[in-house]
């Protein structure tokens, strides 16, 4: 699990994370992972799949902070 870069947005009460895979998926985050914190502070339970406008709003906000430092992650960022 340690071989691909992680994406990661971390507010006060949540913690997005996304996994830019192998060429074969072009570098494009296939999977987000989303943590309460507040709740799961130690992140072991992905809710992503409970909230999926949260996790579009977040890769959003993300993606928007990337390309506007001109940070080349943005292009992992579906």
């Amino acid at each position: 699990m340690l071989n691909y870069t992680k994406l990661s947005l971390l507010l006060s009460s949540v913690c997005l994370m996304g996994t830019p895979l192998s060429a074969k998926e072009k570098g494009k985050c296939k999977e987000y992972f989303l943590f309460d914190r507040q709740t799961d502070p130690w992140q072991l339970n992905n809710v992503s799949s409970k909230n999926p406008e949260l996790v579009k709003q977040l890769t959003n906000q993300l993606k928007a902070h990337l390309l506007r430092t001109n940070d080349p992650f943005a292009n992992y960022i579906n």
